[in-house]
């Protein structure tokens, strides 16, 4: 069973003094369904330990904590580090990178990304657009190519990628919803697929494509 590393948010538990590691359950179930093993990579954790003892087939940046660089924030500048790290050593090995909603920001900016606040993105479901080429990538059907709704939970959006990342999709108001990188496998998509119920069948051939190697 290929193993999936999985990157958890980091809370604050105030009446217990501790920091957590908290991921949603529903990504086991998913991955499950899929036949892929998660294994949780602790923030206080060096991914390196885990890379080297592990035989890792993939990453996957989960939601949770903005950015450090879009709202200042301890625990988020703590994630951010690990994460950036997780990527370089990823990508050295040549391991496929998938990022949702945070995730998908952290990857856009890893490589050179715009954001903005922006209202009407958070616990919504909107449409997509996206050409009939990007279709495979997404999990779609190429003659359903346009109009899939997907949830949405950010306040940040992403407005522009650097020319090495491909825009797969966009909201109606134009920010971006999905990319893929030109040369590495890296994809990013805003939308949780882990919180559909039950889960999207669009979902599961795109985690299913991407984490096997087929997607293009």
């Amino acid at each position: 069973m290929k193993k999936i590393l999985l990157t958890p948010r980091l809370v604050e538990s105030e009446s217990y003094a501790e920091k957590r590691d908290a991921i949603d359950v529903r990504w086991a179930a998913l991955l499950s369904e899929l036949s892929l093993l998660p294994i949780v990579l602790p923030v206080s954790s060096d991914p390196a330990v885990y890379l080297n003892e592990i035989e890792i087939g993939g990453v996957l940046l989960t939601g949770g904590n903005s950015l450090s660089t879009l709202e200042s924030n301890a625990l988020s500048e703590i994630r951010d580090n690990q994460e950036k790290r997780l990527l370089e050593l990823a990508f050295k090995r040549g391991l496929p990178v998938l990022g949702v909603c945070r995730g998908a920001q952290f990857l856009s900016q890893y490589f050179g990304a715009s954001f903005e606040r922006k209202e009407g993105h958070v616990a919504v479901r909107h449409a997509l657009e996206l050409s009939a080429s990007c279709a495979a990538s997404l999990g779609e059907a190429e003659e359903a190519a346009s109009g899939r709704v997907v949830n949405s939970y950010h306040d940040f959006v992403i407005t522009e990628v650097c020319e090495d990342l491909e825009v797969l999709a966009r909201a109606e108001d134009g920010t971006v919803e999905a990319f893929r990188h030109s040369r590495l496998p890296a994809l990013g998509v805003m939308w949780h697929p882990e919180r559909e119920e039950p889960f999207a069948k669009n979902d599961l051939r795109l985690l299913a494509r991407f984490f096997s190697g087929e997607a293009k």
